[in-house]
């Protein structure tokens, strides 16, 4: 799945003719934050069904927000080189058009699903 966002966002940008780099990178970047919006909702799932309210508060610091984070977006990044991006451009090439309406939903649907059950666990 995350592949797949990441084949859709880069072959946009590369559509766009704004390089095959900054398509890389902003690729890992929306891959990175499709990844935090996940363990957002495992953690608030987490968190409702075993009620850890000590533990939710030191993750809920920035002390401990901002290295993970930072961290997590560099590994991303670095993840998707310049071979990996050709294998899953290789991976995907029976798909005829990247940037399709359906394409573009189907990413939409992996960040804004769970984002939205993520925001309804967290404030009942």
């Amino acid at each position: 799945m995350y592949n797949f966002i990441f084949f859709v966002i880069y072959s946009q940008q590369v559509e766009k003719e704004r390089g095959e780099i900054f398509a890389r990178y902003n690729g890992g970047l929306v891959v990175a934050i499709t990844i935090m919006i996940h363990l957002g909702l495992i953690f608030s799932i987490f968190k409702k069904v075993f009620s850890y309210d000590d533990f939710a508060d030191f993750v809920h610091s920035k002390n401990f927000q901002i290295p993970i984070v930072i961290t997590a977006i560099a590994l991303i990044i670095f993840y998707y080189s310049k071979t990996r991006t050709e294998k899953i451009l290789k991976k995907y090439a029976q798909v005829e058009y990247p940037t399709s309406f359906i394409n573009y939903s189907k990413v939409l649907i992996a960040i804004i699903v769970p984002l939205v059950a993520m925001i309804i666990l967290a404030t009942k």
